[in-house]
């Protein structure tokens, strides 16, 4: 599965359980982590500013 499917994914059933329990979601990473550490990699040229 390509990255951005398996986050929506993980979020979407996440929410599912919350909405449907009440208990709670805990999440490592999500669409703005992945955006941070993004920012961290180019700004250390780690990845091109095309990549």
């Amino acid at each position: 599965r390509p990255l951005l499917q398996t986050m929506t994914y993980q979020l979407r059933m996440g929410l599912s359980h919350l909405f449907s329990t009440g208990q709670g979601l805990l999440m490592d990473r999500s669409y703005w982590s992945y955006y941070a550490i993004l920012n961290i990699l180019r700004d250390f040229g780690y990845v091109s500013q095309d990549g």
